[in-house]
C-alpha cells in the first residue's frame, strides 16, 4: 500500500501489479520482461514471513538464524519454488527452508490420526497475536490489491473507507416499448428509494430500447454498445442485432447433443465398458463427487461423450484402477472433494450410517487421491465450483475440441 501511494504521488509506474503469486511473477519475467516495472517490489507473504522468522524471530528468541527451521504451508506448489530463489536468502541461509502445500498437510494430520474438527480453540501464536480485516479478504480473487487499495485510500485521503454494500436486481425479458418504460420506472423508483444513483449494465440489442432504458436517473454502463462497436471494426463485419441468437442450433450440433446425451446416460455411474474408446473423456470419483451432473452438463452443452466410473473399495484397496480403463488412460480424468463436503452431502442422501460417516469420507477420498496421483491422472477438487467451473476446467486440462 505504501508502495502504491508513494507511486501515485511521484509519478512512479502504473498500473502497480500484485506480486504475491511466484507462478505469475515468473511467468511475467519470461514472457513479458517489460512488464516487470509494474511488478510491486515487495517480496510475496511467504518471502517477507520467511525473513521475519529468521531475522526478527531470531533475535528476539536470543537464537541463530541457521537454527531456526522456516516452514510454509502453502496453496501454490509455485511457492517451492519461490523459496528456493536467491532473493530469498543471505549469509549462508534460506528465509524459507521448507514448504509443503496444504494438501500435503491435510494427508500428514489424516496419517496422524488427529482429529482436526474437535481440537480446541487457540489465539495466534506468539510474537505475531494479531490479525487485521485485510488479512481476511487476503486470500481471496482480487484480494491482496483490495487490501492495499484500501489501505492506500485511507492513507491518501485521511479518512477511513467506508463498506460499500450492492443489492443485485434484474429485468428481463426486456424486448418493447412498454417493458422499457417499466424498467426505468423501477430504476428511477429505486434511486428516489436509496437517495443515490443505482448503477445499471444493460444488454439490450435494440438501440430504440437501450436509448430508452438509458433516459433512467442511473449510471447506465451498455456491453454490447461498448463491445460491438470495436469488434465490428476490426473483424470487418457488422452485427444483425437480433436477440436469441445465442440459442440457435444448426442440425449437426443438434445431432452431437443428442448422440453424446445418449452416450452418457448409457455409460453414467460404471454402467458399461462398451464403446469407451468412442468416449471424449472418462471421469472417475469416489460416489457423490459430481460425476453425474458433471457428466450430463458436458454432454449437453458441448455434445460431449462423457463415461464415468465410481472408485469402488475394490479399487481403493489394490490401488489400482480397472484394467478396462486403464487402456483409455488418455481419457481419463478425476473428480474429488473435501471430507467434510462429501460427508454433508452423503448425509442427505443416507443419514446416520458409515456411508456419510466423516472418517469414512476421509478414508476414501485420501485413497482416491493417492490411486490418480500414483496412476498420473490429473483431477481437480470440486468442493467450491460450479459444474460449469468444473466442465470448463476439464475442456481445458484435457484440451478437449469442441
Amino acid at each position: 500500500a505504501n508502495e502504491f501511494v508513494d507511486r501515485v504521488k511521484n509519478g512512479g509506474k502504473l498500473p502497480m501489479i500484485t506480486s504475491c503469486s511466484p507462478g505469475w511473477v515468473k511467468f511475467c519475467e519470461t514472457y513479458y520482461p517489460d512488464l516487470i516495472p509494474n511488478l510491486s517490489t515487495c517480496k510475496s507473504p511467504q518471502g517477507m514471513f520467511g525473513a521475519v522468522i529468521k531475522e526478527y524471530y531470531a533475535k528476539r528468541n536470543g537464537k541463530d538464524p541457521n537454527s531456526v527451521c522456516s516452514v510454509s504451508v502453502m496453496p501454490c506448489t509455485a511457492k517451492k519454488f519461490e523459496a528456493k530463489r536467491p532473493e530469498l536468502g543471505r549469509d549462508g541461509y534460506r528465509d524459507i527452508d521448507a514448504v509443503i502445500t496444504v494438501q500435503e498437510l491435510a494427508r500428514m494430520i489424516e496419517q496422524a490420526g488427529i482429529d482436526f474438527k474437535n481440537l480446541p480453540e487457540t489465539p495466534f501464536d506468539d510474537p505475531f497475536g494479531l490479525g487485521s480485516v485485510a488479512g481476511e479478504i487476503f486470500g481471496v480473487t482480487g484480494g491482496v490489491m483490495e487490501a492495499a487499495l484500501r489501505t492506500a485510500a485511507e492513507a491518501i485521503t485521511g479518512k477511513e473507507l467506508e463498506n460499500v454494500e450492492f443489492t443485485e436486481k434484474r429485468i428481463p425479458f426486456l424486448n418493447n416499448e412498454r417493458s422499457a418504460y417499466d424498467a426505468v420506472e423501477k430504476i428511477n423508483q429505486q434511486a428516489q428509494k436509496d437517495g443515490v444513483r443505482p448503477l445499471v449494465f444493460t444488454t439490450i440489442i435494440d438501440q430504440h430500447l437501450a436509448e430508452i432504458v438509458h433516459t433512467a436517473n442511473a449510471y447506465c454502463l451498455p456491453y454490447f454498445e461498448t463491445f460491438l462497436a470495436p469488434l465490428e471494426k476490426e473483424l470487418g463485419v457488422s452485427s444483425l442485432h437480433l436477440a436469441g441468437r445465442s440459442h440457435g442450433m444448426d442440425n449437426d450440433t443438434y445431432k452431437r447433443r443428442i448422440d453424446g446425451i445418449n452416450y452418457t446416460l448409457a455409460h453414467d455411474d460404471g454402467i458399461s465398458y462398451k464403446d469407451l474408446d468412442k468416449a471424449d473423456v472418462i471421469l472417475i470419483a469416489v460416489s457423490r463427487c459430481g460425476k453425474t451432473p458433471t457428466s450430463l452438463y458436458l454432454a449437453m452443452q458441448f455434445g460431449l461423450k462423457v463415461a464415468n466410473f465410481p472408485l469402488v473399495e475394490q479399487d481403493l484397496q489394490q490401488e489400482r484402477l480397472s484394467s478396462k480403463l486403464l487402456e483409455h488412460r488418455a481419457k481419463l480424468f478425476g473428480l474429488t472433494i473435501s471430507p467434510e463436503r462429501l460427508s454433508h452431502i452423503r448425509e442427505e442422501r443416507r443419514a446416520g450410517g458409515v456411508y456419510s460417516h466423516i472418517d469414512t469420507c476421509r478414508r476414501e477420498i485420501f485413497a482416491a487421491e493417492d490411486l490418480m496421483d500414483k496412476s498420473g491422472i490429473a483431477y481437480i477438487n470440486s468442493s467450491k465450483k460450479s459444474i460449469e467451473e468444473i466442465a470448463a476446467k476439464i475442456i481445458q486440462i484435457k484440451k478437449i475440441k469442441i
